[in-house]
């Protein structure tokens, strides 16, 4: 970590569409949870905190960068190509 901020924050910094975990400077209920993150300022970000499942916000916080403990997931980042697969539909 370099001045608070975990390596991987100073490598690339956070963009919306990041799936992180919070690390322990969050609300305690939030603490070690999966979370998207929403709007990043300056500073801090914007998170939907997700369920165990990734499935539900179940709230949402503003957690400064020194509070994110990792980046789970860079690939839904906002503007970034997927491909859906598998998916039917009534015919």
């Amino acid at each position: 970590e370099a001045r608070g901020i975990p390596l991987a924050l100073e490598e690339e910094p956070l963009a919306v569409g990041d799936l992180i975990l919070l690390g322990p400077g969050v609300p305690q209920e939030h603490r070690s949870s999966p979370a998207v993150v929403t709007a990043v300022a300056e500073a801090h970000c914007t998170v939907v905190v997700l369920n165990s499942e990734h499935r539900l916000g179940v709230g949402e916080c503003w957690p400064s960068f020194q509070d994110v403990a990792t980046v789970v997931s860079r690939t839904l980042r906002l503007g970034s190509r997927v491909v859906v697969d598998g998916m039917r539909g009534a015919r």
